[in-house]
């Protein structure tokens, strides 16, 4: 359970800082836009945590930490489609209509939250590779969800809120973790 609060904890901060006290995002949006955002890195976060550190362990940790990703992600669904339109995210839409690169963040996103409800048929652990690599293709999926929409501004450091990097950044180098975490468990952790 330290874990989950210490990830949820860290990325509100970190989001918090970047985007309402850096960026100059209304405080009356914390709840909705900074939040949102927040869960949608803590749910990949421990999605990758799990990967990395929780596949050789046994019990409360497995359910602890997937459980709490699936609900950070039911959350990150239910504020996107709260939020999603021209009036909040303009850089989304192109004559009213979503960009292509969007539109294909959207199909990753779902296929990412749809592939979170199917439960294994036991929990994954070192002998169940099938489902530590389905892990990591969601891991990657979300990271690459992330990507699709923020992208363009990578490559410009300056232009970034507090210089601090972009959340769909992270994402991405989170998800490209998880999935290298899957594909190369190592057999003894700490």
């Amino acid at each position: 359970m330290k874990a989950v609060a210490s990830v949820v904890l860290t990325t509100l901060a970190y989001a918090t800082v970047r985007y309402n006290v850096f960026k100059g995002v209304p405080w009356d949006e914390w709840p909705t836009y900074v939040v949102n955002k927040a869960a949608a890195l803590s749910a990949l976060m421990l999605m990758t945590v799990f990967l990395i550190r929780g596949r050789s362990q046994t019990g409360g940790l497995h359910l602890h930490l997937l459980r709490a990703a699936a609900w950070l992600i039911a959350l990150h669904v239910l504020l996107s489609l709260a939020l999603l339109g021209p009036a909040t995210y303009p850089k989304f839409f192109d004559d009213g209509k979503l960009t292509v690169s969007v539109a294909w963040s959207l199909l990753l996103g779902a296929s990412v939250a749809a592939g979170s409800l199917l439960r294994p048929r036991r929990p994954v652990g070192q002998a169940d590779r099938g489902g530590a690599l389905r892990l990591g293709l969601l891991a990657f999926a979300a990271g690459s969800h992330a990507a699709l929409l923020g992208f363009g501004g990578w490559t410009t450091p300056s232009a970034w809120p507090g210089f601090l990097f972009p959340i769909t950044l992270i994402a991405f180098i989170v998800g490209i973790i998880g999935l290298l975490a899957a594909a190369f468990p190592v057999s003894t952790r700490v």
